[in-house]
């Protein structure tokens, strides 16, 4: 499958970011993530761009703190398909939330561990790839409220309570020690492992641990 999905592949034919002005017509991107936009820019890109490639470069140097997502990606709210490519982080920011319009969510070979549970958030979206992301072993139970999942891509081997494996489940502290602390307008009791399918006509239907400490 195209780590894209729909979008051509290589991520470099797209036009830059920085031509946002001189492409009226255009609606895909590309950006490195260490640029910045403001001003007129950010205004037109808020308006116009609805699929978005953004790069992270490869560290050499190990002690190089790798660069976060720009703060004016979580600006563009009519956004529907972002794809991250070489994600060097272990969650993505909470302001993933933000992107309300999402339907596409690529992010092939990151180096996520978990997701934030403002995933819950994102009402629209239909696709999520993770794929070789190998250090995932589960996902937030806010997942569930992404009703518009239709198709989903994970290295099951890497999942909790997996067939292939049987990598076990990760001991939970007693809820009186555990030291848990909720996320804005999120609330959850109890623990919680279970199993569940993507969509009725997904072209993957995957068991899925979800772990929820008591809080």
């Amino acid at each position: 499958r195209d780590p894209v999905g729909k979008m051509s592949w290589p991520w470099s034919e797209f036009p830059s970011i920085k031509t946002l002005l001189d492409s009226p017509r255009q609606t895909t991107f590309a950006a490195n993530v260490e640029f910045q936009i403001d001003g007129e820019l950010l205004e037109a890109a808020i308006s116009q761009v609805n699929r978005l490639v953004m790069v992270f470069p490869d560290r050499q140097n190990p002690g190089m703190e790798p660069d976060p997502i720009p703060s004016w990606v979580f600006h563009l709210v009519n956004l529907r398909r972002l794809c991250l490519v070489a994600y060097p982080h272990a969650t993505l920011p909470e302001a993933i939330g933000c992107l309300t319009n999402l339907t596409d969510l690529q992010m092939y070979r990151s180096a996520l561990n978990c997701l934030p549970r403002s995933i819950g958030r994102l009402k629209n979206l239909k696709v999520l790839d993770l794929y070789c992301s190998y250090d995932l072993h589960f996902l937030p139970i806010e997942v569930l409220c992404c009703q518009k999942l239709a198709d989903s891509r994970f290295s099951t081997r890497t999942l909790y309570a997996n067939t292939d494996n049987h990598l076990p489940l990760p001991p939970l502290l007693p809820w009186w020690q555990a030291k848990v602390q909720a996320a804005p307008s999120y609330h959850a009791t109890g623990s919680l492992i279970s199993q569940i399918c993507f969509g009725a006509k997904s072209s993957q239907s995957l068991p899925v641990a979800i772990i929820r400490q008591h809080i």
